[in-house]
């Protein structure tokens, strides 16, 4: 008689909260290194940088100047 193989439990996906995210992703900002925060909140650095870059997309390149993604310059004004 074939033995029927144990079934894995189904991984379930996490969810965050926008404001929990956005508190990582400031303790990022404000110095620490990814490593550090991801280990603290629980979650990968991957997910970390992610978070940021959603965040960043959303606010707009003025909201975080250091991170922003460099373009086509804008044209100089016309004399």
């Amino acid at each position: 008689m074939a033995r029927k193989k144990p079934r894995k439990a189904k991984k379930t996906r996490r969810v965050f909260t926008r404001e929990f995210k956005e508190e990582a992703v400031q303790l990022l900002l404000d110095g620490h290194s990814a490593r550090s925060v991801a280990e603290n909140v629980g979650i990968s650095t991957n997910m970390l940088y992610r978070w940021r870059s959603e965040q960043i997309r959303e606010a707009g390149p003025a909201a975080y100047p250091k991170y922003a993604c460099p373009g086509e310059p804008e044209p100089l004004p016309r004399m």
